[in-house]
């Protein structure tokens, strides 16, 4: 799994290092950490009636012209899919608890 993520890393850097303002050396040198992660999001890939994906604690990198996302997960590693009609959407959820649920 180690190998095939650090080919996606690798195939993706250009976009990644647009979409993180990080450098492609950075990036290419030490790859994504946590601190490139929130804990508040996630990825969702869906085909209208057929497929809904959600990926915690994610982020996606479209690239269009090649009809292809990258989905980097913190704790299940680096995906990369075909579009071919397929909804992405990245979430960024806020959460309030109240004090009396917690309790």
């Amino acid at each position: 799994m180690q190998r095939i993520g650090q080919e996606i890393l690798e195939t993706w850097k250009d976009k990644l290092s647009e979409k993180l303002g990080k450098s492609v050396e950075e990036l290419s040198e030490r790859g994504l950490s946590a601190s490139d992660f929130n804990s508040s999001s996630k990825v969702v890939l869906s085909n209208p009636g057929e497929l809904e994906c959600t990926f915690s604690h994610a982020f996606s990198v479209v690239n269009a012209e090649a009809g292809k996302v990258a989905v980097f997960t913190e704790h299940c590693g680096y995906h990369e899919f075909y579009l071919n009609g397929m909804k992405v959407s990245d979430v960024l959820t806020e959460e309030y608890w109240d004090e009396d649920y917690r309790a």
